[in-house]
């Protein structure tokens, strides 16, 4: 009976309710930007809480060059890949496309990497799955080709976009306030929207329950394909497909301020190129346009 299991604890991340404990007394804005930084893992949100706001709590932790975020990147690799350097190349490549890639992109871009343990870990079927997450379109099965691999792990997407290259100037002992530069550039603005989608996929039955068909049965996910001669893509961020034969699509916007009507003429042309047998709804919420 040597090495058999028996008991085994899925240690899923926080989701918003959670994070709003862990973080007592914070504004709804902080939440929602701890949750989008973290990605909901409870050890580092318990050390934003540590400080008397996020964006102290960043500058502490992600541009010092001694901060627990400033480390955790060789923490990570150190203790879950160091049988699999490779699979560090392909997590980087990942970290460039924050859409995602395509089977076929990603061994092309990273042909050295996808071999062997690496190409298992890129196909989500080992451990690093926590690290690395896949999508299919809501109308595919999960034996699609079709499939698109993305960098899951919101730690390393924001390490990647934002700590790794200030890594030389905080080593050279800078005290400007790294995180509050970065926090209003376009770089960041694109880097928190997209955190977004990823914050309300993870949180779909929450939106199913305000937009008020969460008593039914649905699938959900994104939609997508991909380019092909002389025409484009289509992505769309989040469709729920629903037995009474509606299909409800969400453009996902994160945003200070109101959401400018360019968005309507955008999302039109998108679900104008999506095929579907269904009816669809643009339902009025604070998710989606």
């Amino acid at each position: 009976m040597y090495g058999r299991i028996d008991v085994e604890l899925e240690l899923s991340p926080f989701k918003l309710a959670e994070t709003r404990q862990m973080l007592a007394g914070r504004g709804q804005d902080e939440i929602l930007e701890a949750q989008m930084l973290t990605g909901g893992i409870p050890r580092y949100l318990k050390l934003l809480g540590e400080y008397s706001s996020i964006q102290l709590a960043m500058e502490e932790l992600a541009f010092r060059r001694s901060g627990y975020f400033t480390k955790e990147y060789q923490r990570i690799f150190v203790s879950h890949f160091g049988k699999h350097p490779n699979l560090q190349a392909i997590v980087r490549g990942l970290s460039r496309h924050p859409l995602g890639l395509y089977r076929e992109e990603l061994v092309q871009a990273e042909k050295p990497a996808c071999r062997g343990p690496a190409d298992n870990a890129a196909a989500g079927s080992q451990g690093p799955r926590v690290f690395i997450g896949s999508a299919v379109p809501f109308n595919k099965d999960e034996r699609t080709a079709r499939v698109k691999y993305f960098l899951s792990d919101a730690y390393l997407r924001f390490y990647f976009a934002f700590i790794e290259p200030n890594l030389t100037e905080m080593r050279a002992g800078s005290s400007v306030s790294l995180f509050s530069e970065i926090s209003r550039g376009g770089a960041y603005h694109a880097w928190i929207g997209r955190s977004f989608e990823y914050l309300c996929a993870q949180h779909a039955d929450v939106i199913a329950r305000i937009l008020g068909f969460s008593g039914i049965r649905f699938t959900v996910g994104p939609y997508f394909t991909p380019a092909r001669a002389g025409e484009k893509g289509v992505q769309i961020d989040l469709i729920f497909n629903r037995p009474d034969r509606v299909l409800t699509v969400c453009e996902l916007k994160y945003s200070d301020g109101p959401v400018g009507m360019e968005i309507i003429s955008r999302d039109e042309k998108g679900r104008f190129r999506f095929s579907s047998p269904w009816r669809t709804e643009k339902p009025s919420s604070p998710f989606s346009s």
